[in-house]
């Protein structure tokens, strides 16, 4: 058998540090929330036409295009012709919110069509780039913590 011991009270504390920043995430998963639902899903993956989540996103049906040069049917509330597939009124894209605890992050898109748009044109999921983001932040709070 080996035991260790530690007689140092900075080696203690850093420890005892880290165990109270590990016990309560709130704090990252709060700053993945707020980077991924507006900065990631909210800009950079319309931005790029779903490119930043894997694909780009498939062309409009024929019958969209018409609908939406001639400003019929849903077409005809507001919006702008942005030439970007799923941005019309921008509300889709502005729609992702998040909620954090101390142990996980929640994103959701509260746009009422976004659920027949996201089978279709990916527009949150998880991929490399999401990933990236959050062991990222979470490296950084780490290393805030036990500094």
């Amino acid at each position: 058998m080996i035991t260790f011991k530690i007689d140092n009270g900075e080696v203690t504390k850093q420890l005892s540090i880290l165990d109270r920043g590990l016990k309560d995430l709130s704090k990252p998963f709060k700053k993945t929330g707020k980077d991924l639902s507006e900065d990631f899903f909210g800009k950079k993956v319309f931005d790029t036409q779903g490119g930043a989540i894997g694909s780009k996103w498939k062309g409009h049906a024929a019958s969209t295009a018409v609908a939406r040069a001639r400003r019929w049917g849903h077409y005809s509330k507001g919006g702008m012709s942005t030439g970007q597939i799923l941005v019309w009124t921008g509300k889709m894209k502005k729609g992702f919110t998040f909620k954090a605890s101390k142990n996980q992050v929640t994103i959701t898109n509260g746009t009422f069509y976004f659920k027949y748009n996201q089978p279709e044109r990916k527009m949150l999921d998880i991929n490399n780039n999401v990933e990236k983001i959050v062991e990222d932040i979470f490296d950084e709070y780490v290393e805030s913590i036990t500094k």
